[in-house]
């Protein structure tokens, strides 16, 4: 378990960044202020962010290695800014209980 000075924050944009066959999104990246891309763990409240894509996020979490030896950011907490085609705030919160 991660301590609470291992945890990190970004603020950015979830995109899609792997796709099935089928052309459905299989992973999500958040894409943050500094045009860097994190890959996302989808388990808990990362796969939560999934129905938030193309839009701005706050994230807290931290980082592990998948057993492929990618780095992948866990989702602890989430706040949605906003939509980015939209000119109103969403207040759609999403946090994990430890």
């Amino acid at each position: 378990m991660a301590h609470k000075k291992d945890f990190v924050k970004f603020r950015g944009i979830i995109t899609p960044c792997a796709w099935g066959s089928d052309g459905r999104v299989t992973q999500i990246c958040l894409a943050d202020e500094n045009e860097n891309e994190h890959v996302v763990a989808l388990s808990g409240r990362g796969k939560s962010l999934m129905q938030h894509q193309q839009e701005l996020v706050e994230v807290k979490g931290s980082f592990i290695m998948d057993k492929e030896k990618s780095s992948k950011l866990v989702v602890k907490k989430f706040d949605v800014i906003k939509d980015l085609y939209s000119s109103t705030k969403n207040n759609q919160t999403g946090s994990s209980k430890n």
